[in-house]
């Protein structure tokens, strides 16, 4: 037999466990997400987790009623008195065993729906407004591109809130972005089109001015140095102004979207081989500009020869006179006038 002590403590216990559950399921039923969850055709996993929990609710609501109506009874019986007869304990005894379990049942039920709720409703108050911002702006600008996205996620919010994972929102958003992004690139393209077929000709004017710079270098070098190891120019205008003939065309045909496509193609090959001529150009003056070096220093070394006395030399003489002849001399050997400049530097040391 229970002691007085023991039913006491159970029933402060069921007392204020019953408060507790019945603040939790007052909660809930005036919860608007609740509300929702009960009124909306949900599906899927939202479906699946709001039935399984929402009869255990029920459940709680019927534990809830009992155990207050158990309270009020046992409170009854037990009274204010400090002593109890026999019987009296024995049947306040009988009258809560098992309710301490119930109550445990009935807050955990109550517990699990209200998670239910408010992870629902969580994805509601953040995605919600993010979809209609998206929505909005796909009507606004009659965006079709990322329409069908937007259409599935609405729907999966509004019925099954819980599978809506909110990184595929922000590839909604992004899609969006990336849709006004291009249609403010078309709509620039058709404000700007003379100018930016003037600036691909004008880039293209570059790489045939480079070309003709390599060009001209190449035919010195050829002319001017023995066996020069560079690079031959190459011409690829007629390439670039068919490409950039087509890109008229689509101009012209208001395709903005495969204009904008080429030309952005086109602008990179012509970049890619004005940087090959330029590279071309200048390897093919090197030669030269080594040559043109090489001169100066002779020159240099000349002069300190005649301040040094030394043009009197037979043999230092005989060095500047074969190295001269070398390096104004075509084509010249830059190896060889290297090498007479090297043993003329070293003679006058």
């Amino acid at each position: 037999m229970a002691e007085l002590e023991d039913i006491d403590r159970t029933l402060a216990d069921l007392h204020t466990g019953a408060g507790r559950l019945g603040d939790l399921l007052l909660e809930l039923e005036l919860d608007s997400d609740r509300k929702l969850l009960d009124g909306a055709k949900l599906q899927g996993a939202t479906a699946r987790r709001w039935s399984a929990v929402a009869g255990d609710l029920l459940a709680a609501w019927e534990s809830h009623a009992q155990l207050t109506a158990t309270l009020e009874r046992a409170d009854a019986l037990r009274g204010s008195r400090s002593r109890l007869r026999g019987e009296l304990l024995d049947e306040l005894e009988e009258l809560l065993d098992g309710r301490p379990e119930l109550l445990r049942s009935a807050l955990r039920a109550a517990g699990e729906a209200q998670a239910t709720v408010r992870d629902a409703g969580a994805a509601w108050e953040t995605l919600t407004p993010r979809l209609a911002a998206a929505g909005h702006a796909i009507d606004a600008d009659g965006l079709d591109g990322p329409r069908p996205a937007y259409e599935r996620l609405d729907a999966d919010l509004a019925a099954d809130p819980l599978s809506v994972d909110p990184a595929q929102v922000d590839v909604l958003e992004q899609a969006v972005e990336d849709a006004r992004r291009e249609l403010a690139d078309l709509a620039g393209l058709r404000r700007e089109a003379a100018a930016r077929i003037a600036a691909a000709r004008a880039l293209m004017d570059r790489v045939e001015a480079a070309q003709r710079d390599g060009e001209t270098a190449h035919r010195l070098v050829l002319a001017k140095i023995a066996d020069p190891s560079v690079p031959p120019p190459r011409r690829v205008l007629s390439d670039l102004a068919a490409g950039l003939g087509e890109i008229e065309s689509l101009v012209e045909l208001a395709r903005w979207r495969e204009a904008r496509d080429a030309l952005a193609g086109w602008t990179g090959e012509a970049t890619v081989e004005l940087e090959h001529a330029l590279a071309v150009a200048a390897a093919n003056r090197a030669p030269i500009e080594r040559r043109n070096q090489l001169r100066g220093m002779l020159k240099a070394y000349q002069g300190k020869a005649r301040s040094l006395r030394a043009l009197e030399n037979g043999a230092i003489t005989e060095l500047f006179d074969r190295a001269e002849h070398e390096l104004y001399t075509a084509p010249t050997d830059l190896v060889a006038a290297t090498e007479l400049i090297t043993r003329y530097q070293e003679a006058l040391r």
